[in-house]
């Protein structure tokens, strides 16, 4: 008789016995085959991360609404990610604080219109149309006046670099000063109406006045680059990640961006707003970019930073959205970047400012009845810390949703904004007379050619 063979089991605890009550129990399963129903699963718990990112997005933060004047400026300071500066039509500038929703200092600052205003560290700088340029000194939250400048031309805008230079647009020329020297360092002929520094190339500097664009180089005498366009600018940034690509907003309700290196055609035109385009802002890390339309409506775009030589920088992208991209570039006035969020508010008027904050969470407007306003840079984020568990979950859902977005049932509920009947209409008339235009230019076939570049002014 064969003797029987015995096999204790061994194993450790460590493997499936927790440590302490903030560990997970651990799970074993013996079923080694695949689900066949793994996708059904998938789409399922993208559907309803989708129905929970929509529940949940509530974009409005807080109002400030001090002021008594429209709101014409705001600034986010650099020591800070919780302070920001307003200034109004009235001249009256503002220092709040924005977890608190309060106004921390006030002052009047120019006798008429504040149309500059700039922050860089602890220094806060000032122009109005009563031909001031003031410099303030931040203590201890409040505001100090340092010393104030007599300008010979009214001013019209004003740009910081990182470099303690800042530039002042006027209606004779554009002057660049270092905030150390009371003389400008040098000075460029021609009336500009806003200004703006690239802040990866302190050195560049760009410039609008009605229909025209122009490109300043510290380092040279004149003018670098100029176009003209076929609408009116209103305001310009540059992409902090990408040097050469610019956004310029427009009076046709279109934004466009622009490689310096090759300005012949547009590179993307970011479409869906009924009415012009007065302010614009592009988030720190240069993913996201803000509008901000005289109808009261801010839309936020994601940027597609591909050069034309299609490298891919930010992303990776797969062949067909490629090839869709490479369609766009070629014929640009048949396609626009479509916005993936739209904030309104019953009583905001035109946004004359728009900043992302410093960490590029919050987005800092200032509208015409004089409200300074904080908003989500994403609807659906929370403001509390959240723990690794969640924030596992939360990157788990949005691959999720990344991998189903073009289903028609999550595609709709992504998608889906109640705008204001007024905007509303107006953006279905808009788009009424665009397709119409389309129609047009399809039956001319070859003849169209004649129409050239859709943005460009030669």
């Amino acid at each position: 008789m064969p003797k029987p063979v015995i096999k204790a089991i061994m194993r450790s605890e460590d493997d499936f016995v927790r440590q302490d009550a903030t560990q997970r129990t651990k799970f074993f399963s013996a079923q080694t085959k695949q689900d066949p129903f793994a996708i059904e699963t998938e789409f399922v718990k993208a559907r309803q991360a989708a129905k929970m990112s929509r529940l949940f997005a509530k974009p409005f933060v807080s109002s400030m609404g001090e002021h008594i004047d429209s709101v014409l400026q705001v600034e986010t300071s650099t020591l800070s990610s919780t302070l920001a500066f307003s200034a109004s039509a009235d001249g009256c500038v503002k220092l709040f604080d924005l977890r608190s929703a309060q106004v921390l200092n006030s002052i009047q600052a120019h006798r008429g219109m504040v149309t500059g205003l700039q922050s860089c560290a602890d220094l806060l700088i000032t122009c109005g149309t009563d031909n001031f340029l003031s410099y303030y000194n931040l203590v201890n939250q409040k505001l100090v006046l340092s010393h104030q400048q007599k300008l010979q031309n009214s001013p019209k805008g004003l740009g910081f670099s990182s470099t303690q230079q800042f530039a002042l647009a006027t209606t004779a020329q554009t002057d660049i000063y270092d905030v150390q020297r009371y003389d400008p360092i040098i000075s460029y002929n021609g009336e500009q109406q806003y200004v703006a520094f690239s802040k990866t190339e302190p050195n560049l500097v760009g410039a609008v006045n009605e229909i025209r664009f122009t490109l300043f180089d510290t380092r040279m005498q004149t003018s670098a680059l100029d176009f003209s366009t076929k609408s009116r600018l209103n305001s310009l940034v540059f992409n902090p990640f990408q040097p050469h690509q610019v956004f310029l907003a427009t009076d046709d309700t279109y934004a466009y961006s622009f490689d310096l290196r090759n300005t012949a055609k547009a590179l993307d035109r970011y479409g869906g707003f009924p009415y012009p385009i007065i302010s614009i802002d592009c988030s720190p890390d240069g993913r996201q970019l803000a509008l901000g339309s005289n109808e009261g409506t801010i839309q936020l775009y994601n940027v597609q930073t591909i050069s034309r030589e299609g490298d891919v920088y930010l992303s990776t992208l797969n062949k067909r959205v490629n090839q869709t991209i490479e369609e766009a570039r070629a014929a640009p006035y048949r396609f626009s970047v479509k916005s993936t969020d739209c904030y309104h508010n019953a009583r905001m008027g035109q946004l004359n400012a728009l900043k992302f904050s410093t960490d590029g969470y919050y987005i800092i407007s200032g509208s015409d009845e004089g409200n300074v306003r904080c908003w989500k840079s994403k609807a659906n984020q929370q403001e509390k810390s959240v723990s690794s568990r969640q924030a596992q979950a939360e990157s788990l859902n949005s691959k999720l949703v990344n991998k189903f977005q073009n289903v028609s049932e999550l595609h709709q509920i992504l998608n889906s904004r109640k705008l204001p009947q007024k905007i509303q209409n107006q953006k279905n008339r808009n788009m009424t007379r665009e397709q119409g235009e389309l129609k047009k230019i399809e039956r001319m076939g070859k003849r169209a050619n004649y129409l050239g570049d859709q943005v460009r002014k030669e």
